[in-house]
């Protein structure tokens, strides 16, 4: 994926706040793990993985992960990042007294509104950087937080200038935090967040292209023997296709996400028929493309 390429160059080269854009709602193939079996992962487990390789990143002890949406909160891929998230935010409030309805009382902080939650995110940057941690937090839908508004809006320039100052927490502390954040589209998010002065990167999420849809396809359909009849011979694989038809399905899918393609095979088998049925999946794909215009 040449996008998480790109997050990772401009990493090293000094940025630590991003805002992804384009094709960021779709399921990611994964390759599996001790921990994880291969499948497909939403975008904010995909960039964990990466960030999982980054120098800083790879011991378990010495880095913390976090997410964060409006609608669920804080949540941590593993209960271990929450105890240290709570335990960061819990010394700064502690330093700093805060009213009582917004001190963490143990497990996972509720932030009354999105302002909130950010500056949280700000006070554990500084206790994380006080004990060499190394954070990455995955902020999701960044333009509900501080969407581009026609009318002048108090509390969504201050989300706004909230983000922007924990850029600048990362860009003073080059290659120890890294905070990447989602968007529909660069024309949805706040203008603030897209001066050339935001020290954030901003990175388009492309759609899979013929390689990277052919090598997903090649990894969920076994290559099985074609039989006369428009059938084809049982295999332990769920989506069963002949090798060349993989190859012709990644060239016709142009401009198909990752769902898009599942969305396909999975239509095909439910209606018991061989992918390798040319009309079938000339059909199918007549169909995902009305939907997609």
């Amino acid at each position: 994926m040449r996008w998480s390429d790109e997050i990772v160059t401009k990493f090293n080269q000094g940025y630590g706040a991003f805002i992804l854009t384009g094709n960021v709602n779709d399921h990611f193939p994964h390759t599996g793990n001790g921990k994880r079996k291969p499948g497909v992962l939403l975008l904010g487990d995909i960039l964990f993985q990466h960030i999982k390789k980054l120098k800083g990143f790879r011991s378990p002890q010495k880095r913390l992960l976090v997410r964060f949406d409006m609608g669920r909160g804080f949540t941590f891929p593993d209960p271990a990042d929450e105890q240290v998230f709570v335990s960061c935010l819990t010394t700064k409030t502690e330093e700093h007294p805060a009213p009582a309805s917004s001190r963490p009382q143990g497990g996972v902080p509720t932030p009354k509104n999105a302002y909130e939650a950010l500056q949280w995110i700000s006070m554990v940057l500084k206790v994380a950087t006080e004990r060499s941690l190394h954070c990455a937090i995955v902020i999701s839908d960044v333009d509900g937080i501080a969407p581009l508004s026609p009318f002048f809006n108090e509390s969504q320039l201050y989300n706004a200038m909230a983000i922007v100052q924990l850029a600048q927490q990362c860009a003073l502390n080059i290659g120890q935090h890294c905070i990447l954040m989602t968007a529909s589209s660069l024309a949805s998010v706040h203008e603030r967040l897209r001066r050339p002065d935001s020290d954030i990167a901003l990175v388009e999420v492309t759609k899979p292209l013929e390689e990277e849809r052919n090598s997903w396809l090649q990894n969920v359909c076994s290559a099985t023997p074609f039989v006369a009849g428009g059938g084809a011979r049982r295999s332990s694989s769920l989506f069963a296709m002949p090798t060349m038809g993989v190859e012709s399905l990644a060239r016709q899918t142009q401009g198909f996400t990752y769902q898009d393609l599942q969305r396909l095979l999975r239509g095909a088998h439910s209606e018991g028929k061989a992918l390798c049925d040319v009309d079938l999946m000339e059909s199918r794909l007549h169909i995902l493309r009305v939907r997609k215009n």
